[in-house]
């Protein structure tokens, strides 16, 4: 998708209201990048000089390559023709792909209330009723924004909250959508062992191409089972540079979900980039795929092959430097002879003709594991919460404590949670029969929130009430991990639970 977001709207409203609409995108994306980390891609139609009857192609190809839709609700929307054709034209063209794992990729934004314009015409009442039929309908399945508006001012209160759930909502359903379109790029896996060679510029593009005619001879003539990608995939794109970052993305991570090892050539080129971001090489792009790919998959492999001269920009010879820094750490990652093809070829036939590639053994340290700490400022005064927390800091794990109107006024404690839970590997939620009762109710929540993550679940319930064993049966149900603290030996029982590597 080129854009993460389209925001529809009636331009009247934009100019009563005193750009409100403008402002209320520059802030949405303020923090949404200031949540996550990420830039939210908007397109946001400025011109005002449209006419006809008809959407025009620049405004349907917009709406065609956005992920979610975002309409900005008002009787002046309903009544433009525009907007309401925005929103069918968005709706038929997601189809069956408009709700994703629950949530609908229409999030609708009520700015005043909108039920009051019915239409002039019969065409007209016809869109609107479908459209504010969507809007009353059992589809709009998100906490619905619609139903109370945004405050009009952003200096009112409760704006900054509002964009704060909004920003998440978005995140969620994002997730949902970029699932969706790994699903539909990945091709089916085939029999044999796959071998992905990564897109080379310059020189190491020859060797790269060298190699591929002669792992298609290997094949030929020793009759192996390999697959050779992305050459062997038909709808392969043949020029990579003209997609966007996200489609050549989702392509390359298709074809290393398909394959079990990469190999990557690399010489003072940097290459092409994404047609929509001069930033980023796509060379670098495919070797961060690969070693998140390896990390879910222990058996897989990574090689590599570079050759440089004394004119290699500094932004290269620092990349280079970083592949170096990564074979000597991680056992998936290995160095090949500089750019000697045949050396190159007997080594990777060597492992192509193993019946399976061994899993690398398995990581020595937890450095880099987040740890969400779950608990009430109170919890603070009681022993174990340090004993616990000082567990997590002396084995060198890094800890996101839970934040509360004690410490931040201004904090919202269902979406700090929300979060903190999002960006965390494991989490450990302490139940005390001295914590106020709400905060103890808000602690379950989270754990039957936690269920909507991915197996396997990575959370461990720490219970230290007198009455454990009814906390024991409120939280078991929900298959996690439950370590009474009153016991024994439950801080080792702790540490072996962190230090689990198949949950990181």
């Amino acid at each position: 998708m080129e854009y993460d977001v389209f925001i529809s709207y009636a331009h009247h409203d934009n100019e009563a209201h005193e750009s409100w609409i403008h402002e209320f995108e520059e802030r949405l994306s303020a923090d949404y990048r200031s949540r996550t980390g990420q830039r939210l891609r908007v397109f946001l139609d400025k011109d005002t000089l449209n006419t006809g009857n008809v959407l025009s192609d620049r405004l349907q190809q917009a709406i065609d390559a956005s992920a979610l839709f975002l309409p900005i609700l008002s009787p002046t929307y309903l009544a433009s023709a525009w907007c309401r054709r925005e929103f069918l034209h968005y709706k038929t063209c997601t189809g069956e792909n408009l709700i994703l794992e629950g949530n609908s990729r229409i999030l609708p934004i009520r700015l005043m209330p909108y039920d009051l314009y019915r239409g002039d015409t019969a065409e007209e009442r016809r869109e609107v009723e479908e459209v504010t039929g969507f809007l009353t309908g059992k589809e709009i399945l998100y906490a619905d924004f619609h139903r109370d508006p945004l405050p009009v001012a952003v200096s009112e209160e409760g704006f900054r909250k509002k964009i704060a759930e909004l920003s998440t909502a978005i995140y969620k359903v994002l997730q949902s959508v970029r699932q969706q379109e790994e699903a539909v790029k990945s091709p089916p896996r085939a029999e044999g062992i796959g071998l992905f060679l990564g897109y080379a510029y310059g020189e190491a593009k020859k060797l790269r191409d060298q190699l591929a005619i002669e792992l298609q001879q290997q094949r030929k003539y020793k009759n192996l089972s390999i697959r050779i990608l992305p050459e062997d995939t038909a709808d392969a794109p043949k020029n990579p540079r003209e997609l966007s970052e996200r489609e050549i993305q989702a392509f390359i991570q298709g074809q290393l979900k398909v394959s079990d090892m990469a190999v990557f050539f690399y010489d003072d080129v940097e290459g092409a980039k994404p047609a929509d971001n001069p930033h980023a090489p796509i060379a670098h792009l495919q070797y961060e795929l690969a070693l998140k790919t390896a990390k879910e998959q222990p058996g897989y492999r990574i090689f590599y092959s570079t050759q440089h001269s004394e004119d290699c920009a500094l932004s290269q010879l620092a990349f280079l430097n970083n592949l170096d820094k990564e074979a000597a750490s991680n056992a998936q990652v290995q160095c090949l002879p500089a750019f000697e093809l045949k050396a190159i070829r007997d080594l990777l036939m060597e492992y192509l003709q193993k019946p399976a590639l061994p899993p690398p053994p398995p990581p020595a340290t937890v450095a880099g594991t987040r740890i969400f700490y779950v608990h009430h400022h109170l919890d603070k005064k009681d022993p174990l919460w340090a004993q616990i927390d000082d567990l997590m800091y002396e084995n060198n794990y890094e800890v996101i404590r839970t934040v509360f109107p004690e410490d931040d006024p201004l904090i919202d404690v269902d979406l700090a949670m929300q979060n903190s839970w999002l960006i965390s590997h494991k989490a450990l939620v302490l139940l005390r029969h001295a914590t106020p009762t709400w905060c103890n109710a808000k602690k379950v929540e989270l754990i039957k929130t936690a269920t909507e993550k991915a197996p396997p679940y990575q959370m461990a319930i720490c219970v230290a009430d007198p009455d454990a064993a009814d906390r024991i049966r409120q939280v078991r149900s929900h298959e996690f991990k439950v370590i009474d603290c009153a016991k024994d030996g439950f801080e080792q029982e702790i540490l072996t639970f962190l230090k689990d590597a198949s949950h990181v």
